[in-house]
């Protein structure tokens, strides 16, 4: 499917080759956002600070420095309602350019322990 980013806080314990995977600052929310009652709007105004234009050049040099042509972004939540979807709705609505979701089962990753 490509290569995984850390978009989240924490590491999965479930998924140690996770701590090795590259990391995307720009996109993690921070915690003090999950302590407030509107969680999404501060994080989608932590997007409008960085930028469409800042955020794809750091995806781009993940993917130039790591030599693959495709990004898989994770942030190891099963809702529907965490902020990769809240991400992925916010560059659809900038880019117009749609983030496909990729279930767990089909990631090419060893995934032990699931």
């Amino acid at each position: 499917m490509g290569l995984p980013i850390v978009a989240s806080l924490q590491l999965p314990k479930w998924m140690p080759d996770a701590v090795n995977w590259p990391r995307c600052w720009l996109i993690t929310p921070r915690w003090s956002y999950f302590r407030a009652p509107d969680w999404k709007g501060q994080y989608l105004a932590q997007l409008e600070r960085f930028g469409v234009q800042r955020i794809a050049r750091e995806l781009e040099t993940i993917a130039r420095d790591n030599k693959v042509g495709q990004l898989v972004i994770c942030c190891f939540e099963l809702t529907g309602s965490c902020h990769r979807h809240a991400w992925a709705d916010w560059w659809l609505s900038v880019t117009g350019e749609a983030v496909e979701e990729v279930a767990i089962e089909q990631l090419t990753l060893p995934v032990e322990g699931l």
